[in-house]
C-alpha cells in the first residue's frame, strides 16, 4: 500500500533548484584501499562501492565537506549545484564555493560551486534528515554507476574505453551541467533530463503537444520552492523511446520546467555516466535486452494533494471524482498519522516502492487510514483507493 502513497499523496519529491554552472576547476581521486601501500596506483578498471543507505530509491552518502562533518548528502544527477543546508554550509565554511567534498575513498576537490539554502522542508518529505544534495558535477572525473538493482552507487577512475562505448545501452548526453538524452513520442523529438533526484516516472512540458488515450488528470502535486504544483497525468496513445529505451505508451505527468526522467523509470537498470565522453550507459542487471519493452501499469491513487508542514500534512488539494472527495477529505484537514504512523514518526518506508495489486491491470481496491485534525476536533478517515490513470 505504500506505493501508493508515495504515487498519489503528493509528498512527492522532485527536487528543484536554481541549476548553477559547474566549475571546470574541480578535480576528483579514488584513493587506495586501507592497507593498501600509498604509492600503488588504483587499476583502472577497479570500481569502488562508495558507502550509501536508501530512502526508497534516493542514495544518500555520508560526506565530509571542507574536512568536516559527515554531513548526508543526497546524490542527484537532476543537480547543477550542490546544495548545503545553512547550518551545515556554516560549519564547514562554505559560501558560494566549498574546497573540498570526500566520500569515503571518493574525493573532489577545487572550486565546487555550491549553494545554501534551507532545505527542511525536504527532510521532511523523505522522512529522514539530510544536510544537502550532490550535484552530478561532483562527479565528472569518474565512471558514476547507479546500480539500483543491487542498491549501490559505484565509481571508477577515467572514462568508458573503446569497448565500451560500442555496448547497445550507450548513448550520448548533452554537455551541459546535467544528463539529457534524447527522446521521442511519435514524430515529437525533445531531450530528457536522467533526474535520480525525481520519485516519479516521466514528466514533460507541454503536454498539448502528445496524443493521450484519455485527457490528463490531476493525480497529485509536488512541492517546489515556490509552492505546490499540481501535477496532471495521463497515458499516452504511443510508445516512448528515451535514449536506448523503449516504453511502451508510458503514463507521463505534466511539468513545469523541465522534461524529467525519474526513479520509477530508472530503478530497474544499472545506469553508468560518463562525463569526460559526454555518455550515459543503461543495462539490465539479467544481460537481458536494454531495448525490451517497459509497460506502465494503471495508475492507482487517493487523489488528494497535501504538503509537509512540522509534523503533520496538510491537505491542498481534493480532487473530483477520487476516492479522496467520496471519502469526505476536506482542503485544510490536519493529517497527524497515515495507517497508525504519525507524519513525525515516518522513516523511509512510505517511499518504499510496491507494484499495484493485480500486476499490471485494474488491481484490486486497498485503504488508507488517514487520522486528521480539522477545526480542532480528531477525525479518522478511510479512502479506498482506486486507479487515477488507467
Amino acid at each position: 500500500m505504500k506505493h501508493l502513497l508515495r504515487i498519489s499523496l503528493t509528498v512527492l519529491i522532485v527536487i528543484c533548484l536554481v541549476y548553477g554552472c559547474t566549475s571546470p576547476f574541480v578535480t576528483t581521486s579514488i584513493s587506495p584501499a586501507p592497507g593498501t601501500a600509498t604509492g600503488n596506483a588504483i587499476a583502472p578498471t577497479a570500481e569502488v562501492v562508495l558507502p550509501t543507505r536508501t530512502c526508497g530509491d534516493y542514495f544518500i552518502v555520508d560526506a565530509m565537506i571542507n574536512d568536516t562533518g559527515p554531513y548526508a548528502m543526497l546524490l542527484d544527477t537532476g543537480a547543477g549545484t550542490t546544495v548545503i543546508a545553512p547550518e551545515a554550509a556554516k560549519a564547514a565554511g562554505v559560501f558560494k564555493r566549498n574546497k573540498s567534498i570526500t566520500i569515503d575513498r571518493f574525493s573532489a576537490a577545487g572550486r565546487i560551486p555550491c549553494k545554501v539554502q534551507d532545505i527542511d522542508h525536504l527532510s521532511r518529505a523523505l522522512g529522514t534528515e539530510i544536510s544537502g544534495i550532490l550535484a552530478y558535477g561532483v562527479f565528472k572525473g569518474v565512471l558514476l554507476t547507479y546500480d539500483y538493482p543491487a542498491q549501490e552507487i559505484r565509481v571508477r577512475k577515467g572514462a568508458f574505453d573503446e569497448s565500451e562505448l560500442t555496448h547497445p545501452g550507450v548513448v550520448p548526453t548533452s554537455k551541459g551541467k546535467t544528463p539529457y538524452v534524447n527522446a521521442s513520442v511519435g514524430d515529437v523529438k525533445f531531450t530528457v533530463l536522467l533526474d535520480t533526484g525525481s520519485s516519479r516516472s516521466l514528466t514533460l512540458k507541454k503536454l498539448g503537444r502528445f496524443s493521450f488515450e484519455a485527457p490528463p488528470t490531476p493525480t497529485g502535486a509536488r512541492m517546489r520552492l515556490n509552492g505546490l504544483f499540481i501535477v496532471e497525468s495521463g497515458r499516452v496513445a504511443t510508445d516512448m523511446t528515451l535514449g536506448p529505451l523503449r516504453l511502451s505508451r508510458p503514463i507521463i505527468h505534466n511539468s513545469v520546467s523541465n522534461n524529467l526522467a525519474g526513479q520509477e523509470v530508472l530503478r530497474d537498470f544499472i545506469i553508468t555516466f560518463d562525463q569526460v565522453n559526454h555518455r550515459v550507459r543503461f543495462a539490465r542487471p539479467d544481460g537481458s535486452a536494454v531495448d525490451a519493452p517497459i509497460e506502465f501499469p494503471s495508475m492507482h491513487g487517493t487523489g488528494f494533494a497535501a504538503a509537509p508542514r512540522d509534523d503533520r500534512l496538510i491537505v491542498r488539494r481534493v480532487f473530483e471524482g477520487t476516492p479522496a472527495q467520496s471519502a469526505g477529505l476536506l482542503v485544510d484537514d490536519d493529517i497527524l498519522a497515515i495507517d497508525g504512523t504519525p507524519i513525525a514518526e515516518r522513516g523511509c518506508e512510505h517511499l518504499e516502492y510496491k507494484p499495484p495489486s493485480g500486476g499490471g491491470g485494474g488491481g484490486g481496491s486497498e485503504s488508507v487510514e488517514l487520522q486528521i485534525v480539522r477545526a480542532g476536533e480528531p477525525l479518522t478517515i478511510t479512502i479506498e483507493t482506486d486507479v487515477l490513470v488507467r
